[in-house]
């Protein structure tokens, strides 16, 4: 087909693919052919046959009947069936002398879309990139993961065949009426890959929907709706024949494997099919522990933190936690998947055994109950019966479901907002009367509770959130949180803690005791969700996650002690495994459902007008990605806001194009002396920048001190002192230059003034007077050894640093 034939059929779809539904496509087509057009014009009638155009290009659909008790799936040797063989309830409906399936869904086929990637050339070469990335000694991404080196070694699964691809997976409920009031619940499955570079692999064109759970409730089973997907991950393993577009258009065996499945709490129950999270047994997917249900709150907490600590820690003997007693037990072990797999078959087997007898007592002539030993099977194992991705050779150990850092970390802070505020179930007259009834904080009056904020200390609070700088990119706003919590997303609780602006806000606040465990936790997060990881670290991380989560336990109460608190003691293995946290959080999958919700433009069908939005714009962005199509044809959607830590394609470092009106700049003798130091000598006077860009800094984008807003500050960098005596120094940047230091050569640098840091209560550091006091000195860094900008607030006269990171402190020698 020509290039300007497919280029206008695809601009057809810009309209569709802008949330306007089929029915608007009409009568626009309409009125073009009517009032506009001329006659006789090649432009389709309506949206049928404008699709029609493209229909052999998009990827195929299959509809699928399915039990409407979600037990089994009617296709393979169950197609003929018109009743489900488990419950015997029927499969299709009579209407008006017609009937139809019950329950069906709309199934895609991966295989023909992973081929058609590797048909292309540009995403052919992307798809093999990850051989060449190197972070060195940290892991930046999951390239650098022990894991990854696995599989992609000369032993390895894949033979060291870099052209076999990896899979993340992710099922999670989403209601896309949600501002409309209704309540509707419908559950995408997509697929993430991981081969593809990290600012490539969440596009939404390259996220692969499998299919859409329908409505209006969620399954009781995900079984038979991952079925169809199991049968090709199998085949998959196995190989398909591909062409490589990258490699001289060779026939190679194309092999592939679902490596991790990222869920939150209940999602990771229902598919793995596990207990849920309230459950009085062993609802944790991760190890053994079992939790105790606490009759003054009314619900299963999960105590014993110190079981993680090491056998001589001296935490382990004290006797102020919860039941007075020396801790000697050993961590739970951690679950073996083989086994867990054998015991959901044994359920499975017990299941089916109870159904036979119950069809035909006289079989049963030892009188055996196959129902009650499925049920202690479940009782001892948190086990519910046997999950579909079992099927896959590599399930037992290949497959693994981190902990998803940021819900976990959503849910533990929820529940310290609740605490300090006194919302919810959480007020502290009741929370304090529950402790004393379990023997704790006797002597602690409920009008003087350490953890709880009174009216004025919650209005201080918002009053310094409100003096919050954030940087560039940052993306949460300055607001009130402490008298009316907001609703907010997973993210920007994650963002408030480990960022250290809670910290900030409620210093002082709390006792003594409650400030200082506090202050660990929200540094534990900032290092749990740190955007690297280095291997030698990890011990000591998993001992600063035990001791943390223990002094929660000791210092505040024993509601906060739920299923996520527990499960973050699970997240330094899993940083160890598959490198940072944000490959294994769901945040690009939920901005996929977002996308996919704006799709939904028909209520009586959503999950039908969902994937055939689907369809169109992923064939639109795949043909754009591969560069078939001129710049700006179709415009491309990402979830990347987060993952991205670096662009492999982008300069190290550039300048934006906003400068000032009088642009150049005389230097004086002192500043040429100082930029000799450090290698750079004019050839004529440089231009003047307000803001600079470094791409491969985890936060990128700088400003200067005249381009600083209110709210808005990316220009206080942080070093190490120079002179060696364990101070950290603090750069405002006062504006940037673009220096010619030759024919064709320039180099870009920022001046900055100079401030010695003063250390405040944990952890925090301030820096006076505000804004243009004085300073130790002011010199040149180049762009390109920048760190990252810090968040800052200005209170009582000084500018507050809240997440100085030790790890990030630049170690370039400033010149003074």
């Amino acid at each position: 087909m020509p290039q300007f034939m497919l280029e206008n059929k695809l601009r057809v779809f810009l309209f569709f693919l802008s949330k306007v539904s089929q029915r608007a496509m009409d009568e626009l087509f309409r009125v073009l052919h009517k009032f506009i057009l001329p006659e006789g014009n090649i432009l389709p009638e309506n949206y049928r046959g404008a699709k029609a155009l493209i229909e052999d290009f998009l990827t195929p659909a299959e509809v699928i009947d399915v039990c409407p008790r979600d037990h089994v799936t009617f296709r393979g040797s169950r197609a003929h069936l018109s009743q489900c063989p488990e419950c015997n309830t029927n499969r299709y409906e009579e209407s008006e002398g017609s009937k139809r399936a019950v329950k069906s869904f709309i199934y895609m086929p991966i295989i023909p879309r992973l081929i058609r990637w590797y048909e292309l050339d540009s995403i052919a070469k992307k798809l093999q990139s990850h051989s060449s990335v190197s972070s060195g000694p940290w892991m930046e991404d999951i390239f650098d993961s022990p894991v990854w080196k696995d599989l992609y070694c000369p032993s390895g699964p894949f033979n060291g065949d870099k052209r076999s691809l990896t899979f993340a997976i992710s099922a999670d409920g989403m209601d896309p009426y949600q501002r409309c009031g209704t309540s509707y619940s419908m559950c995408p499955i997509i697929l993430r890959c991981f081969n593809l570079p990290s600012g490539e692999r969440n596009k939404f064109g390259h996220m692969i929907l499998s299919t859409i759970i329908p409505g209006p409730s969620c399954p009781s089973d995900l079984n038979p709706y991952l079925e169809p997907l199991v049968d090709e991950l199998l085949e998959l393993n196995d190989g398909v024949p591909c062409m490589d577009a990258a490699g001289s258009g060779e026939m190679f065996e194309l092999t592939a494997r679902v490596i991790m499945g990222v869920f939150d709490t209940p999602g990771l129950a229902k598919f793995t099919k596990n207990a849920s999270t309230n459950a009085k047994l062993n609802a944790c997917g991760h190890c053994s522990v079992k939790g105790k249900y606490s009759k003054p709150y009314r619900k299963t907490v999960y105590t014993g933190n110190r079981k993680f600590l090491p056998e001589n820690a001296g935490m382990r003997n004290s006797l102020q936690f919860h039941g007075g007693r020396v801790e000697r037990k050993r961590a739970p072990k951690r679950k073996c998947r083989e086994k867990m797999k054998r015991v959901g078959t044994r359920i499975v087997e017990m299941e089916q055994l109870a159904v036979a007898l119950d069809a035909n007592q006289e079989l049963n002539t030892e009188r055996f109950k196959p129902r009650d030993e499925a049920n202690r099977l479940r009782s001892k194992y948190g086990k519910k019966g046997l999950e579909e991705m079992s099927r896959l050779p590599y399930y037992t150990d290949g497959f693994e479901t981190p902990v998803d850092l940021m819900h976990c970390v959503q849910g533990i802070a929820k529940k310290f907002f609740q605490l300090f505020t006194g919302y919810s179930n959480y007020k502290a007259r009741s929370i304090i009367e529950a402790e004393h009834q379990l023997g704790r904080f006797e002597t602690i009056e409920p009008t003087s509770t350490p953890w709880h904020l009174t009216l004025e200390e919650k209005r201080l609070a918002d009053r310094r959130l409100l003096s919050l700088r954030v940087v560039k990119g940052f993306n949460v706003k300055p607001r009130k949180l402490f008298e009316n919590t907001p609703n907010m997303k997973s993210i920007e609780w994650l963002k408030i803690f480990s960022h250290g602006i809670v910290k900030y806000a409620i210093r002082g606040m709390l006792g003594e005791e409650q400030m200082d465990t506090f202050s660990e936790f929200c540094d534990v997060v900032s290092m749990l969700t740190d955007y690297r990881v280095m291997q030698a670290d990890l011990e000591d991380m998993a001992l600063r996650v035990s001791t943390t989560m223990s002094k929660i336990e000791r210092d505040f109460p024993i509601a906060m002690q739920t299923l996520v608190t527990h499960m973050l003691h699970h997240a330094p293995y899993y940083l160890g495994r598959y490198g940072p946290a944000y490959l294994q959080w769901m945040f690009g999958f939920e901005r996929f459902n977002s996308f996919l919700k704006s799709r939904v433009l028909n209520r009586k069908s959503p999950e039908v007008t969902a994937i055939e939005s689907y369809r169109i714009y992923e064939f639109c962005q795949t043909m754009a990605l591969a560069g078939l199509l001129p710049e700006g044809a179709v415009t491309s959607e990402s979830s990347n806001a987060l993952d991205s830590t670096q662009n492999e394609n982008a300069e190290s470092h550039l300048l934006l194009g906003r400068r000032q009106t009088a642009p150049t700049v005389t230097l004086e003798s002192a500043d040429l002396q100082k930029l000799k130091r450090i290698g750079i000598t004019p050839s004529a006077n440089p231009t003047k920048y307000l803001e600079a860009k470094n791409s491969r800094n985890k936060m990128s984008e700088y400003t200067c001190r005249e381009a600083d807003r209110r709210n808005l500050c990316s220009s206080l960098v942080a070093y190490n002192d120079p002179v060696g005596l364990g101070k950290i120094l603090v750069c405002q940047i006062c504006h940037f230059l673009n220096i010619p230091t030759g024919a064709s050569s320039t180099e870009e640098v920022a001046r900055v003034e100079v401030y010695a840091t003063r250390e405040e209560t944990h952890g925090l550091l301030s820096i006076s007077p505000v804004p243009h006091g004085e300073h130790i000195s002011h010199t040149y860094v180049r762009c390109s050894q920048l760190p990252p900008p810090l968040i800052s607030a200005v209170e009582d006269g000084k500018i507050w640093l809240l997440d100085v990171n030790p790890r990030y402190l630049s170690d370039v020698q400033l010149i003074l």
